[in-house]
């Protein structure tokens, strides 16, 4: 992927300030609010829509949900008092392996499979291993016998050359995507990795690779 197209994706999402502020409401909202059902094989459109009007949020189930099961055999069964919403959301969406994600002001209901296709795109410094390092390490000093006056010890001066020492980046991506998500970066389709020219690492990846990542970059500045 290029970076063109890594910044393409990074604009995906939340577009301003306000639509976060959305996001953050609708989080807030489901930790707020609490909520009675009494759900007995109810289809699963039904509960959404009685949840929509209930709480006043935006809730939309992508197309990939029927995809995986057929509407008419997305049936909900559960019974509950003051309970808060986000809990039973929970448990309904547990029923079918789904999950919600509140995005661009919308609470969406996915599938685990989607969820895991998300990725987060941030930028690591790496200039310091990935471009060269002069090292100076000062003059080395060398004591003579006999070498200074009355026949004393002498000593001696010796300027070491500057040693450089960098990690090729290509290594450095190559061990990254070796170690760190490993097969992820060929199953999801978002996930991305680039050096840009001036020795910056774009990363287009899932929090928990990010993790990762931030692991094995902090553990290599230690080893060198």
């Amino acid at each position: 992927m290029t970076i063109l197209a890594v910044l393409a994706l990074a604009l995906q999402g939340d577009l301003d300030s306000k639509t976060s502020e959305r996001n953050t409401e609708i989080i807030n909202k489901l930790n707020a609010m609490t909520v009675d059902t009494d759900f007995t094989d109810t289809p699963f459109e039904e509960v959404i829509t009685y949840l929509r009007e209930f709480s006043g949020i935006n809730i939309y189930v992508v197309p990939q949900v029927y995809e995986k099961s057929s509407k008419d055999s997305m049936k909900v069964s559960l019974k509950v008092r003051g309970v808060r919403l986000m809990s039973v959301l929970k448990l309904i969406l547990n029923q079918f392996e789904l999950a919600a994600q509140a995005r661009n002001g919308i609470l969406e209901i996915v599938t685990q499979e989607l969820v895991n296709y998300n990725v987060v795109i941030r930028i690591y410094d790496i200039r310091d291993l990935a471009l060269k390092i002069n090292n100076f390490p000062g003059p080395r000093l060398e004591l003579l016998p006999g070498a200074g006056a009355g026949g004393g010890p002498g000593v001696t001066f010796t300027l070491e050359e500057p040693s450089e020492s960098k990690v090729p980046p290509d290594f450095l991506e190559e061990l990254i995507r070796e170690t760190c998500g490993k097969e992820t970066w060929d199953k999801n389709p978002n996930a991305s990795i680039t050096l840009t020219p001036n020795g910056q690492l774009m990363v287009a990846q899932t929090k928990s690779v990010h993790s990762e990542i931030e692991r094995l970059v902090n553990m290599i500045r230690e080893l060198r």
